[in-house]
């Protein structure tokens, strides 16, 4: 049988500027080839592949793997009305008595405020009892990359681009993509991912307590983590960086006074991993 990376139904072929979709249904055979990399854990249900269609006014347009907390997980946090990420799944549909707001480019209630959740966040309870948190975004030339980053790699990225990437390129900044064997790939490593972030988080916690062998341990894994997010941004890094330039086009320094060796530049890595593994987050 062909790979996932050839065989892509004729019926997922890259949506056209011109045509909206709201929702598109998930191939079977995607889903199940995450699961098979992805399985549920103690506290995670499962990875779910979402047609992430965003709004005519602002698209989206592209593939989003959700994190899915199981139903009993998602029902004990409804039920301690603490957080409003779960309260409002139990309210009305979010867009109901709301409407699209052109200037912050998003819906409000009438009256100005907004909903305790999104659409398709509060779409997906509704469909399966569980509460999702956007993961991994399928787009660009390399399988995608994190929808979020975590506060250490948010300074991981900010090491690499010398302070001015914050964060990733948003959904729908990079060209469409299906999934396929380079998103496995990324997903595999799961279970390591986690592990290093946790060294990572300890370490900085603790670092004046560290003794040899530990700070042994959390330098691999700053450098793991450095060479997966590398993984992720070297191959995009063409393709995102214009949206930067633009944004230094609208800020008082423009990217034409900036240095050309201060620039961030491709295939840097090896420097940016040498910083991070020795200084940490």
């Amino acid at each position: 049988m062909p790979s996932l990376a050839t065989r892509t139904p004729t019926f997922l072929s890259r949506p056209t500027d011109s045509l909206f979709l709201w929702d598109w249904a998930t191939p079977p055979e995607w889903q199940t080839a995450l699961r098979a990399v992805a399985p549920a854990g103690e506290r995670l249900s499962d990875f779910r592949i979402v047609w992430e269609s965003g709004e005519p006014q602002n698209p989206i347009q592209r593939w989003v793997i959700w994190q899915m907390r199981p139903v009993s997980y998602t029902a004990h946090q409804v039920r301690r009305e603490i957080d409003p990420r779960f309260t409002g799944l139990t309210e009305r549909h979010p867009r109901e008595h709301a409407y699209w707001h052109e200037h912050s480019r998003c819906y409000r209630k009438w009256g100005g405020g907004l909903a305790k959740t999104d659409r398709l966040t509060w779409e997906l309870y509704h469909r399966t009892g569980q509460y999702g948190q956007r993961w991994w975004v399928i787009q660009g030339p390399t399988g995608g990359h994190r929808y979020h980053l975590t506060s250490v790699e948010q300074k991981l990225l900010g090491v690499r681009s010398k302070g001015r990437m914050k964060d990733v390129p948003l959904a729908g900044d990079l060209p469409y993509a299906p999934f396929d064997q380079r998103v496995l790939a990324h997903m595999r490593q799961l279970a390591s991912v986690a592990k290093w972030h946790r060294v990572c988080q300890y370490a900085d916690a603790n670092e004046a307590r560290l003794d040899v062998e530990e700070r042994r341990e959390a330098e691999e894994a700053r450098g793991a983590l450095a060479d997966w997010l590398d993984e992720q941004f070297s191959a995009t890094f063409d393709e995102y960086r214009p949206i930067y330039k633009q944004a230094f086009r609208e800020m008082p320094n423009r990217m034409s006074l900036i240095p050309k060796e201060d620039r961030p530049r491709l295939h840097d890595n090896a420097e940016f991993r040498e910083q991070f593994v020795n200084e940490g987050t």
